[in-house]
């Protein structure tokens, strides 16, 4: 009843806190059940929105009380919810708090027994570039409950293209075909997406881009965190319009979230790539140092990459041979120590040339200081 509450609010857009305490008024004292229905939807909607407070508030309170069961429930998505804005430690609060439960029952670390926060732990090492760890995920036996198996779904998929990894992708594809909720559809076009720009397939990997633009936004936080994937998508198969547009979506989306560094630095990257795609090189090295000042303080280390990489294209472009070219050498470095192999500068008109290698990752972010725009 209550996943079925917040799913309609969410479709619907309703602005559930208001509507819960309307609601609780015209309920006896006795109703416990109702009662605790509306409570647990209005902590969960806000976080869709990305605003947190209240999902960890009624978690601390499940953790208060020593209800297990529910804190199996609640515990995984709230460090999910975190995990995707970038709230990291906040995540990993919770997900400390998982493994303590897992251990009192004597059981395993898996999708079917902390629901949400199995895919909270890959995009938390994902997002620090802990890359072989998260692709050690897939080792989880595949997941029958379908809410808990799109989420994973969707997380290793990214994981699977950023590392170029075959077997974690079919892993991925095959848990992304199980039945969900309506509200969780946009899953299987992020997966697809994801396959797709790994074959290779430029038009198929676009279309399912455009697919989760149009069904994603209503998960505002979930929606954010694949984006930049699929804005990559978009912009390699020349629709550079609906990348557009959807990011500026995207960026309205942010706008109504409360603290969100990781969603943040999304957009500033997504920005900055079709600033790059237009050949816009004061653009695109602005929105990157915008992304990199958020990646480097709190060590998205995927993203950091990222966003040097388009400030090396941009310094290229300038003719400024040996900043792009000690840039490039010390991205080139760093992927190769994270096994990261996905490029979300792909579709800019000029690639930095490769200098020497000796410089390493926190000289470049130095660099990139000193040197201004």
């Amino acid at each position: 009843m209550a996943w079925a509450t917040t799913q309609g609010a969410t479709r619907q857009g309703l602005v559930v806190d208001g509507l819960a305490r309307r609601l609780s008024l015209l309920l006896p004292e006795t109703s416990l059940r109702a009662r605790g229905w509306l409570e647990r939807g209005a902590a969960i909607v806000p976080a869709f929105e990305g605003r947190m407070q209240p999902i960890v508030s009624y978690t601390r309170a499940v953790a208060a009380r020593g209800d297990d069961l529910e804190l199996s429930i609640y515990a995984g998505f709230a460090a999910y919810m975190l995990a995707l804005v970038g709230r990291l430690d906040e995540a990993d609060h919770w997900l400390g708090e998982l493994r303590r439960l897992t251990r009192r029952h004597q059981t395993t670390f898996a999708v079917e027994t902390i629901g949400n926060g199995y895919a909270a732990a890959i995009v938390s090492e994902a997002l620090r570039g802990d890359l072989r760890v998260a692709t050690r995920r897939r080792e989880c036996a595949a997941p029958t409950g379908s809410v808990f198996a799109l989420t994973a779904a969707a997380a290793l998929g990214q994981v699977a293209l950023w590392t170029r990894d075959p077997d974690t992708m079919q892993c991925a594809v095959e848990w992304s075909r199980r039945p969900t909720v309506p509200m969780l559809a946009c899953s299987a076009p992020l997966v697809s997406c994801a396959a797709a720009t790994l074959d290779d397939e430029v038009e198929s990997a676009a279309d399912h881009a455009e697919d989760f633009a149009e069904l994603a936004p209503r998960v505002p936080v979930y929606f954010v965190q694949g984006w930049p994937t699929c804005n990559a998508a978009l912009l390699a198969g020349g629709r550079l319009d609906v990348a557009h547009a959807t990011t500026e979506r995207a960026a309205s989306l942010v706008d109504g979230m409360e603290s969100a560094p990781f969603s943040i630095a999304a957009v500033h990257l997504c920005r900055a790539q079709i600033a790059a795609h237009r050949a816009d090189i004061g653009a695109a090295d602005r929105f990157a140092r915008d992304a990199l000042r958020i990646a480097a303080a709190c060590r998205f280390e995927l993203l950091v990459v990222d966003s040097l990489e388009l400030i090396a294209a941009a310094a290229a472009c300038r003719g400024e041979t040996a900043v792009a070219g000690a840039l490039a050498g010390a991205t080139e470095a760093r992927r190769r120590e994270l096994g990261y192999r996905f490029r979300a500068s792909g579709a800019a008109r000029a690639r930095a040339p490769i200098g020497a290698a000796g410089l390493t990752i926190s000289g470049a972010i130095d660099l990139v200081r000193t040197t201004g725009q």
